[in-house]
């Protein structure tokens, strides 16, 4: 069966640019971008698609100059290109590189962006591109990871980071307008060269660098591949090997600067009938906390809310095209450096009159909210908590939680499990707590759904086993969900019976060890691996029973949908697994480990597993397992669906920003301490975010002074060492003189006794 990996996710059919979601301006007072297009009619048919994309953009402040360099009319007939007072066509024919200088020679925006006609922009590259080069401010010009046309890469993304002649070459980019102007502007000998290429070349002959941003800002570019002369000659004149900066990029440095507001002095958005959110997410991955954050995200009532989300940890771009669907997306990693994550939050805030955020799992967002709720009293700021993880910082986001309860105005839980440890064991003195089941979509998950198909492969395999007990363990192939005392189990379990079955549905880091285990012990012909798969549902519906085994847990996603496509499930009992799990529909296992231990024993007792045997052969053997089926279906149905829980959040959402913020103004009013409070976490939590695409800026040279200093520094150490030797040859001459002086003492005692007197008498009569 084809493993769903992370590329699978990328959705290259999805229609951007198909549909103009934001309304037309009239004009912006002072644009900060000036858009430069060159209309030759050849993208004739994806230039609507490019209209609607600039038009989408979450930055509006932008300026679009369209020359039309043909005598076709195609631009006369596109109604908002004549309504938007932002958009100026002009009719010219001339070299593409004297119309460009000429706009470039007269705006008065501080960047401009090259815009190819037949390129089309996410929603937020503008926003994007302006703040990566505002923050690095010794950047020439910006731009992101693209997707070529189909039908040069069929459905591959783009990554060349070590292709420096294609990974350059952007169709689509943004740079300052000094830069251009100061090396005389876009200029060429031979007609066949790419201008873009050859202004960076010169650049870079500069040591003028790029920033890369790591999302996939711009499609359906065309790169002109054609090496020509000049440009061997002009890459020949480049002297650095290293140049640019290429998001996400290291941060194993001191953050010691206290967070600040962004210079911003635009209009922010206007006041509406819909209420504006911001969440602060970890990432777009696939787990059960992420499936919560979708499943929230896309069934909120848009004709009532606005939606941005901001992300703190670099993560392939798996759901993220999903997300994109339902609120502007910002990946604070993929475009700037980690000082500016905590002011461009503010700038959010600001800029899109937020009046509620949410954090889900995001570790540095925990640490920017006192900081956020100084500078903004009267926003409403609430978090949401999955699970507690006592190896983890003794407690992991509910201890963040908990530390910051007095300036939240209410945290939502998965479970009362959640709710009770913060309350009785991390001492949370505020009661602000309210539980919330992460829900299942109970008609999408349902055995009856005809939508369910079961494909070839999996259909041989229900033919084969139609008489065997088929267990599925489905989840992240991880310690914490310990395969190898599955695997244990599986062993015990056929040892006394031989039609049991396991399929494994998931990746991991542990899943090369299970896999070793299962060779081991001889079990390969009762056990399926399936890896990830993103439609789980064609598993449950031929599965007897769900096994988890895990050591710590929230409530797993897999409880629910197992419970609503009428599966039992076996399940130790971990965080609030008994909230959803009962003897009517499946077992508790009590574990044996200690849950608080840094390190997940293997060895596993015969105790412990024999109870996980007892439980499962008690559900698949039970006379009442039909009954047990359809307990397990009545129970999401009562009051564990997704729009159970999405009904909740909405109604908490709305009266939280009715009623206002009830943390006290003076408890919210402390910001030199909120400001140390995220520097303490950033000195903590100084890790690298390096990755295959990572890239630095060259080291900058190293000026007379630094020189002297570090050869001071060095004298000194050397005199430091110089002068510690010497005390330690000073010390043994001290210890021998003092070992000499006992000598002397101990002889002058012998000396002065009276044994050392008669034998001296003795010595002088014996001498006669």
């Amino acid at each position: 069966m084809e493993k769903a990996d992370e590329n699978n996710y990328f959705n290259f059919n999805k229609n951007i640019g198909e549909k103009l979601t934001k309304g037309y301006l009239e004009m912006i007072a002072e644009p900060l971008v000036e858009i430069i297009t060159i209309y030759s009619s050849k993208e004739k048919a994806d230039f609507q698609k490019t209209i609607n994309s600039v038009i989408n953009q979450t930055f509006p402040y932008w300026k679009w100059q369209i020359v039309n360099i043909t005598n076709a009319k195609d631009l006369d007939s596109i109604e908002i290109l004549h309504k938007d007072g932002r958009i100026n066509i002009i009719d010219k024919k001339d070299e593409i590189e004297n119309i460009r200088n000429e706009i470039v020679k007269n705006t008065q925006c501080e960047f401009v962006f090259i815009l190819d006609e037949g390129s089309i922009l996410d929603d937020t590259v503008l926003e994007c591109s302006y703040w990566s080069l505002k923050t690095n401010p010794d950047a020439s010009w910006s731009y992101s990871n693209y997707v070529l046309d189909r039908e040069i890469l069929k459905d591959e993304l783009f990554m060349s980071e070590d292709e420096k002649n294609k990974d350059i070459v952007s169709a689509s980019y943004c740079i300052r307008r000094k830069e251009i102007l100061e090396i005389g502007g876009y200029e060429r000998k031979d007609k066949q060269t790419n201008l873009d290429w050859l202004l960076f070349l010169k650049l870079l002959q500069q040591n003028k660098f790029p920033v890369k941003m790591d999302f996939y800002g711009t499609w359906n570019q065309k790169i002109e591949k054609i090496v020509t002369e000049e440009i061997i000659e002009e890459s020949k004149k480049i002297k650095n090997s290293l140049v640019g900066i290429n998001y996400p990029v290291g941060s194993d440095y001191y953050f010691n600067t206290q967070p600040f507001e962004l210079e911003w002095c635009h209009e922010n958005k206007k006041d509406s009938d819909k209420i504006n959110l911001l969440f602060v997410f970890p990432w777009f991955r696939v787990g059960g906390a992420d499936k919560f954050n979708y499943d929230l995200i896309s069934n909120l009532d848009k004709t009532k809310f606005e939606i941005t989300i901001l992300t703190t940890e670099p993560c392939p771009y798996i759901w993220r095209q999903k997300f994109e669907n339902y609120a502007e997306i910002f990946d604070l990693t993929s475009f700037l450096h980690r000082k500016y994550w905590a002011p461009f939050m503010h700038y959010i805030i600001k800029t899109r009159n937020i009046k509620f955020v949410m954090n889900s799992n995001s570790y540095y967002g925990f640490y920017a909210i006192p900081w956020l709720k100084s500078k903004f009293p009267d926003v409403i700021f609430t978090d949401y908590l999955h699970a507690v993880n006592w190896n983890w910082r003794n407690g992991e986001y509910p201890a963040d939680s908990t530390a910051i309860s007095r300036i939240l105005d209410k945290s939502f839980v998965t479970s009362n499990q959640v709710k009770e440890v913060m309350n009785k064991q991390m001492g949370r003195k505020i009661d602000n707590t309210e539980v919330a089941y992460i829900g299942v979509d109970a008609d999408k998950f349902s055995k009856n759904n005809p939508e369910i198909k079961i494909n070839e492969e999996l259909l041989q395999y229900k033919e084969k086993y139609e008489n065997k007990e088929i267990l599925l363990f489905c989840s992240r192939i991880s310690a914490e969900k310990r395969p190898i005392l599955m695997v244990k189990i599986l062993e015990a379990l056929i040892q006394k019976r031989e039609d049991i079955v396991l399929f494994v549905v998931g990746d991991g880091p542990e899943l090369p060890e299970m896999k070793k285990k299962i060779e081991e012990l001889g079990l390969q012909e009762h056990v399926i691996f399936f890896g990830m798969q993103e439609d789980v549902r064609p598993f449950y519906k031929l599965a007897n029973l769900l096994v988890i085994c895990s050591i710590r847990e929230g409530i797993t996603l897999t409880t629910y949908e197992a419970l609503s496509m009428s599966v039992p499930v076996v399940t130790a009992d971990v965080g609030g697994q008994k909230e959803l799990v009962d003897n009517r529909c499946g077992r508790i296992v009590q574990n044996l480990q200690e849950v608080r231990q840094g390190e997940i024993d293997k060895n596993y007792s015969q105790e412990e597993i024999k109870r996980y045997v007892n439980a499962i052969e008690e559900v698949i053997n039970s006379e009442d397992y039909e009954k047990m089926t359809r307990e397990c279906r009545k129970k999401v149905e009562e009051n564990l669906t997704i729009q159970k829980m999405v009904e909740i959040m909405q109604n908490e959402i709305e009266t939280l920003v009715k009623e206002g913020s009830k943390i006290p103004k003076d408890l919210a009013n402390n910001e030199e301490l909120y400001k140390n409070y995220l520097v303490m976490h950033n000195e903590i939590d100084r890790r690298t975010y390096n990755s295959a695409r990572g890239g630095i800026i060259p080291e900058p040279t190293e000026t007379i002074e630094s020189k002297l200093m570090k050869q001071i520094e060095t004298m000194r150490q050397e005199l430091d060492n110089k002068n510690i030797e010497i005390q330690n040859k000073n010390n043994d001459i001290m210890q021998k003189d003092l070992e000499i002086q006992e000598k002397i003492d101990e002889l002058g005692r012998i000396y002065n006794s009276k044994r050392w007197r008669y034998m001296d008498k003795i010595l002088k009569i014996f001498k006669k």
